[in-house]
């Protein structure tokens, strides 16, 4: 807990002054997403290679259940990552040619300054 703690500012710190060398930008408040799609993909990749493609035998310790963990680990965070572009799609579709965007109504209440 104390190496979190320590370690993700500093590395944020860091990779946020990396992106705005290049000219990025990157999403430090709200809510971020845990696994992305990629990360599902990746995790899949890496589990099929353990269970598939390697002949690695440790004692008390099976890498073919790693590699199935792993996939059915890659696979939920896969769903979970293109159901959230769904839904997030929906609210940030591209108008059509010729489409009006939908107006908001915004109204902003402020205190009268004080009377001296």
């Amino acid at each position: 807990m104390i190496v979190s703690t320590l370690v993700l500012p500093i590395a944020r710190k860091s990779l946020e002054t990396t992106a705005a060398r290049v000219g990025l930008s990157i999403q430090t408040r709200g809510i971020q997403p845990a696994m992305t799609i990629g990360a599902g993909i990746f995790l899949i990749a890496v589990g099929a290679i353990l269970k598939f493609a390697t002949n690695i035998h440790v004692k008390g310790l099976s890498i073919d259940t790693i590699g199935v963990i792993l996939m059915i680990a890659g696979a939920a965070g896969l769903l979970i990552g293109l159901f959230q572009e769904i839904v997030w799609s929906r609210r940030t579709r591209p108008l059509a040619p010729g489409e009006v965007p939908p107006v908001e109504e915004r109204r902003e209440v402020r205190d009268q300054p004080p009377r001296y």
